[in-house]
């Protein structure tokens, strides 16, 4: 975390399990760490990391199961699509073509089948 960005902790703890999620590091009904195992790894309140469950739970990426924790919610596979649809926002947004984005990531599929 960094404590002297910005971006509130809470977000910054939500980003982080959003992008553990997405790229794999937890699956489907695996339980996340309990609201008082970040708080105490990362020496933040533990109001701060319940704030940042609660949008991980609005925005579709958990579910809380009362008194047991929070776990990561069947199909997230979806979250997947989502992040890659941001990132090509992003790419958009920065002025890259559609055609620059589709080139690049052919090239980058042409390197993946040569290995």
């Amino acid at each position: 975390m960094n404590f002297v960005s910005n971006i509130p902790l809470f977000l910054q703890v939500s980003d982080y399990f959003k992008h553990l999620i997405d790229v794999g590091a937890y699956k489907e009904n695996e339980m996340l760490p309990s609201v008082r195992e970040v708080a105490n790894t990362y020496n933040i309140n533990p109001n701060t990391v319940f704030k940042a469950y609660e949008i991980l739970v609005k925005d579709g990426y958990i579910y809380s199961v009362y008194k047991k924790g929070f776990y990561v919610k069947k199909g997230i596979e979806n979250n997947n699509q989502l992040f890659l649809k941001e990132k090509i926002d992003e790419l958009l947004t920065a002025n890259y073509s559609l055609s620059e984005i589709i080139e690049y990531c052919q090239s980058l599929q042409k390197e993946k089948n040569k290995k």
